[in-house]
């Protein structure tokens, strides 16, 4: 037994697999670009879908006493017309406030209400973007997605055009799962053609995005 343990302890350990790996593997697997950075947490993944350009990324938020770190793909695009979506997993908060008759469900595919809070104005636009059945198994694929359709920033808006628009999927702490990343990505992909389906994004790509 004691031969056994030493012969454990003296196996060697299994090589660490780092962010940068990760994402060089996300980049590889659909088709993008690994841009390294000077620290790994600068690390960057960029993957062209159709005119626009979808980038993989982390970031930090800090309100002084709690830190957090989010993964996030995102990307942006012309052509906005004012539309907001909002998606995220249904929490046992939600379903309890369900029950006493709050919050009104859209005519959207079953299994997203069931599963996800979705909300978005114009209320009637929404479940025409979310009528793409590519989006929708996108979204289902991910069981904790947060995905979202928005107004960037005013910086984003300045360096892009007031007519641009952002689309961005996230979760909190650093993924290193190359399955989850890449179904992120997809998300946001799908995101951005039903957007240019229903008129909400053109295929006119944001400068330097």
């Amino acid at each position: 037994m004691a031969l056994l343990r030493r012969r454990r302890r003296g196996a060697p350990k299994p090589a660490k697999v780092t962010r940068s790996d990760v994402y060089r593997r996300v980049a590889e697997r659909l088709g993008g670009e690994f841009h390294g950075g000077k620290r790994s947490s600068n690390d960057r993944v960029m993957v062209p879908r159709g005119p626009w350009r979808i980038w993989l990324d982390t970031y930090t938020v800090s309100t002084g006493e709690v830190t957090v770190t989010y993964t996030r793909a995102r990307a942006f695009y012309r052509g906005r017309r004012d539309l907001h979506l909002s998606v995220r997993r249904r929490n046992r908060f939600d379903r309890f406030l369900a029950r006493l008759g709050f919050g009104s469900l859209l005519p959207i595919d079953p299994r997203l209400n069931e599963r996800y809070v979705v909300k978005g104005r114009p209320e009637g636009r929404v479940p025409s973007l979310l009528s793409s059945p590519g989006l929708t198994e996108a979204i289902l694929a991910e069981p904790s997605l947060r995905l979202q359709v928005k107004r960037p920033s005013k910086k984003d808006r300045k360096r892009f055009g007031e007519d641009a628009g952002e689309v961005f999927s996230q979760t909190t702490g650093v993924i290193t799962d190359v399955e989850r990343l890449t179904r992120m990505i997809r998300a946001v992909g799908e995101t951005l053609d039903a957007l240019e389906r229903i008129g909400e994004a053109n295929e006119e790509p944001p400068p330097d995005s």
